[in-house]
Parts: structure tokens; sequence; C-alpha cells
């Protein structure tokens, strides 16, 4: 089962991550940003409307599938 997550990242922008486990999504964040974003904390999403509406919510990708959904150009790293 996917479980999507927000990760609050020290001195950088949030990041949307959905994977398998916590631990499945600090790896897609290392492997997309390595150092630039260090998680500060980490929750599961429980709803949509959670998210920033003004800016999360019209910016962000398919948060159903595997993968980085905030920021966008990040899809390429959803490979299991």
């Amino acid at each position: 089962m996917l479980v999507a997550y927000w990760i609050e990242c020290t001195d950088a922008p949030g990041v949307g991550i959905t994977a398998a486990s916590e631990a499945d999504a600090l790896a897609l964040l290392e492997e997309a940003f390595g150092s630039e974003r260090q998680p500060r904390h980490v929750a599961p999403v429980e709803n949509a409307t959670d998210l920033d509406e003004d800016h999360v919510l019209p910016n962000m990708g398919n948060w159903l599938k595997r993968g980085i959904w905030y920021p966008l150009g990040y899809e390429h790293l959803a490979k299991f």
C-alpha cells in the first residue's frame, strides 16, 4: 500500500512524496535532492485539503502513484 507524505525540510521548501513507507519516501527525497533538502518532519497526508491550497494543490502531480508529486519535475524517479 502506498502512502502520501509531506516532508518539511530545513532551510528549503517542503516536498510531497508517495511511497511504500517513510523510509522509501526519504530514499526518494535523497535521490532527488541529495543534501540540498534535509528532512525536518515527515507526516502522512490524510487529506488533500491539508495541503496549501494556493500553491501546492494547483502545482502538484499525481499523488496516487509512487514518486515525488510536489514539486513537479521529478516524475522520472518514480520507478519501483
